[in-house]
């Protein structure tokens, strides 16, 4: 979701109540990533990371803040 002003918000969730929250930010960090460089082969800048821990009523889940910018060019390639 764009939010505005080059930051985007993508949403991530567990189907199970064992699933720890470093692998919920994981998959979420993973596909902003790929986002990012479908885009132009911009870098992920990772903004706020938020997580809700699971319940007995609802599922853990991960929000991460981003911008996509542009990928530093690596000067030993040089």
């Amino acid at each position: 979701m764009n939010t505005g002003q080059g930051d985007y918000i993508m949403l991530g969730s567990t189907l199970g109540f064992m699933t720890s929250t470093n692998e919920v930010v994981s998959d979420v960090e993973r596909r902003a990533s790929s986002f990012c460089a479908s885009s132009g082969g911009k870098a992920l800048e990772v903004v706020r990371v938020d997580t809700i821990a699971a319940t007995e009523v609802r599922f853990l889940w991960g929000r991460l803040q981003f911008r996509c910018v542009k990928q530093a060019q690596d000067s030993a390639s040089m």
